[in-house]
Order: structure tokens, then sequence, then C-alpha cells
């Protein structure tokens, strides 16, 4: 009885790095005796190269600085801080390194919570800048909220509805249906800011008669940032065409605003 069995042998011709044929086989084999000590040794020598290869692998660079400090930090108020690093080794994407992003941005939720309301712009700024997150308080209105978002949402390099789909959320503007389709098929980071927004507009309109919105206004104030186009496509279309493009942005929102479209989030 054979204890090993071969299980593939391939060839390949692409790898040209050696004179000789290169091969490979897979084996199964099957264990007859156990010797517990040769076992043991075996794993720990695995063990022993797989660590070694791993710290191999991480990087080793020196900083020039290992503290930075941003003093005042104020939104759309730019700082920056240089450093530079020595590398010894040629692993320089694994210093890159960045925790997982949040499911929505901490300044957009700290700016659509929904019974936050501010009466200036600058003390949203400032108080936003401190980072409070407690009672906002009483006696004030949702406009300079609306304002601060409208700005936080322009600075945003990539706007909550991605460029890439951008054409597919106008042609269906119109149908409520694909719109919900358009919607499902963004990328979730962008989907859930996106219901999350639409949830704090729906909240809004809750209150019309106090604060004198309705669908439409706010779908013409907020479908153009949700679906904010360069710089350079503004500037290379007329009058027209933009208003025309503005206005199936705005009906899009609208869908959302007017309809039970959204999806679900815990």
């Amino acid at each position: 009885m054979s204890y090993i069995k071969n299980l593939s042998y391939l060839s390949h011709p692409e790898m040209i790095i050696s004179d000789h044929k290169p091969v490979s086989a897979t084996f199964e084999l099957q264990v007859k005796v156990v010797v517990p000590d040769r076992e043991k040794q075996t794993i720990d020598e695995i063990s022993f190269k797989l660590d070694k290869q791993y710290n191999e692998t991480l990087p080793q660079v020196e900083l020039n600085s290992y503290e930075f400090k941003f003093e005042k930090v104020k939104f759309m108020v730019e700082q920056t801080q240089s450093s530079s690093w020595e590398e010894y080794d040629s692993h320089a994407l694994s210093v890159c390194k960045a925790p997982p992003p949040l499911d929505i941005p901490k300044e957009l939720y700290r700016l659509v919570q929904l019974h936050c309301s501010l009466m200036v712009d600058s003390l949203v700024r400032e108080r936003e800048d401190k980072g409070y997150t407690g009672y906002w308080g009483r006696g004030t209105g949702v406009y300079s909220v609306a304002a601060v978002l409208l700005k936080f949402l322009r600075s945003l390099e990539d706007p909550v509805v991605p460029r890439s789909v951008h054409q597919r959320c106008m042609d269906a503007s119109n149908n409520p249906t694909l719109c919900r389709q358009v919607l499902l098929q963004m990328a979730e980071v962008h989907r859930r800011c996106f219901v999350f927004i639409v949830t704090f507009l729906k909240k809004l309109l809750e209150h019309s008669q106090e604060n004198k919105m309705d669908a439409k206004v706010l779908a013409s104030i907020f479908g153009e940032v949700l679906m904010n186009s360069t710089r350079e496509e503004k500037l290379s279309r007329n009058k027209k065409t933009l208003s025309q493009i503005n206005k199936k942005k705005m009906t899009f929102l609208y869908q959302f605003l007017a309809n039970d479209l959204t999806v679900n989030y815990e």
C-alpha cells in the first residue's frame, strides 16, 4: 500500500528565470505512525519559519518626528505638517495603514443630529470644531445647521452620490422604482450617507408648518450638492445644460422625499 499519492503534476513554461524546466506537484501523504516528539519539533520549526517570514515583511522606518500637534483645528481651515522617514526595506505600502472608515462620517453625523439646531453659522462651526456633541440648546433655528451642512457636503472630494452613477440617477429621476434601484447599486458607505441625509430632510418636512419648508424646496437645495459635479464639468457646460442637469438631480432627490424608497439601517 502506498502512503503517498500524486494529485497533480504541472509545467510552468511562463517562468523563464531558470535554465531548468519549472514544474510543480501536489501530493497527498498518509501518516502511518505519529512520533509525538518529531511532530512537536516539526510544528515548532514551521512556526519559527512563519514568524521569521512575517517579521521580515514588516516595514523598518525611522521618522524624524513621532508626534504631530494641530492647534485650534477648524472646519475648512487647512493646516499641514510635514514629516520624512528613512526606509530600510521595500515594503513602503505597508507603512500606509489607516483604521477602517466609519459607517457615516462623524462630521456628517454631528451636523445631522435631528434635535440639534443653532442660530448662527459661526456658533455651529465653533461647536463643531470643539467636537461638542451634547445638548445644543433651545430657541434656535435649523437654517444655520443646513447652511453648514451644505458647506460640508460641497467640500467633499467625492460627493455623497458617487459621480460614477450621476448619469443613471438623472436617467431614472422620473421613475421612483428606478431611483431606488440606483440607490441599491451604490457602495454601502455612499448609500448609508444618502439615506442618513434623506432621513434628516424628511424630519424637517415633519415640521413644515414651522420652518415653511417643502419637499421641492429641499430637493432644489440639496439635490445638486449631493450630486456635486466637478468644477471642470460645470465650466464645460452652458447655462441651459446646467439648468437641465440640476433639475434632474433635484427630481431624483425629490422622489425619496415624496416617497418611501430608502433602505432601513439599524
